[in-house]
């Protein structure tokens, strides 16, 4: 078995040679390698991609997105997030996975994170011994409508048979909760806020007045890149999203950056908004204290507008006032997001109480 190992040059190569185009099952989408290879905080002997092959058959393969944190002394460092670990059905039971996680461990220095993992995964980690919880973030998740068709299906078989079924359903509950909800809303006045498609030197600033505790402190190329190279793209399934086993394609998938004004036309709140398909996420945000409502304000007419079905939430200040907030919904549900590290880079984070984004990582992208 041999692992191959892409940086920045090699990876943008590989996804424009005839062999990338050949192979069965694909280790990234082009989009994804174009968003990896444009990513600012990239350096040019960081490895992106891991492949196994064994006797020129594609095994297994590991993403990498790396990324800077923010010591509590002032001090920087390098690290990577693991991201999308993939291996072929024929060889699971190998230790394979195992191989290609020690592969990254090594790559950058012992310094891995990861989150959003599937708990069965987890259990590859924890053999690993040199995993740990490095933080536990609290979040929400809000229904306002029906959506066991999309729920539902990944559950159980049963349920794929009888998603004709959960569809109709789902069609006809959500024509009684959208009146429901309409009779019941409150006719809150809306703050100023206006969209903007880059990020620009206001918001800079702004941001810059909340990062000293942050993690990872994303500045404005950062969130510009983000912002320009997504995942996941709109558009239906074709034969390259296909032998690709993780998202790369939906019916709709948008990020929105929103800029919210006090009555003084004062910045009191920055937000980029995810919307895939009737999900929304708020994966950055960032809220003058005082301002929560009016920032739940907007959320909430935009969840109006696009018939939200469900709100995931991780940001302190608004699980906070979702918690507590009496407008219309079918559930409220509690959530819990673990990052887990490698010792080191626990070791470099001891007794700093530092704060995230729910987009840090590769959250942000999908």
């Amino acid at each position: 078995m041999e692992i191959q190992k892409f940086n920045r040059q090699q990876l943008r190569e590989f996804v424009s040679s005839d062999a990338y185009l050949a192979l069965p099952d694909l280790p990234i989408s082009m989009h994804r390698a174009l968003a990896q290879v444009e990513n600012p905080r990239v350096r040019e002997e960081d490895v992106l991609l891991t492949i196994a092959w064994e006797q020129g058959e594609l095994t297994g393969y590991l993403g990498l997105l790396p990324d800077t944190f923010f010591k509590e002394d002032g001090t920087i460092g390098h690290c990577a997030w693991l991201s999308c670990l993939w291996v072929h059905p024929d060889h699971r039971g190998k230790s394979l996975a195992r191989k290609l996680i020690n592969k990254a461990h090594e790559l950058y220095d012992h310094r891995i994170l990861l989150t959003e993992f599937a708990p069965e995964t987890k259990a590859i980690y924890d053999k690993l011994g040199y995993f740990v919880d490095l933080h536990t973030q609290t979040g929400l998740r809000v229904y306002y409508r029906f959506d066991l068709h999309n729920i539902l299906p990944p559950k159980k078989k049963i349920f794929k048979r009888l998603q004709p079924v959960l569809n109709l359903f789902d069609f006809c509950a959500n024509v009684l909760v959208d009146l429901i909800s309409n009779l019941t809303k409150t006719k809150n006045a809306l703050p100023e806020y206006e969209y903007c498609e880059t990020i620009d030197t206001e918001i800079q600033v702004f941001l810059s007045g909340f990062q000293s505790k942050e993690l990872f402190q994303r500045g404005k190329d950062d969130l510009n890149w983000i912002i320009k190279y997504p995942w996941v793209l709109a558009g239906k399934p074709d034969d390259m999203s296909r032998r690709y086993h993780f998202s790369s394609v939906d019916k709709s998938f948008d990020f929105i950056s929103c800029k919210i004004y006090n009555t003084e036309h004062k910045l009191c709140a920055f937000l980029i908004l995810s919307k895939r398909n009737r999900s929304l996420k708020i994966p950055c945000c960032y809220i003058k204290p005082g301002f929560e409502e009016t920032t739940a304000n907007v959320i909430d007419a935009h969840i109006q507008k696009w018939q939200i079905n469900t709100l995931s939430i991780f940001h302190p200040q608004l699980v906070q006032y979702y918690r507590k907030s009496g407008s219309f919904s079918l559930l409220k549900k509690d959530l819990n997001r673990i990052y887990i590290s490698s010792q080191t880079m626990a070791n470099d984070l001891v007794q700093f109480n530092f704060q995230v984004q729910d987009g840090d990582g590769d959250s942000f992208f999908t």
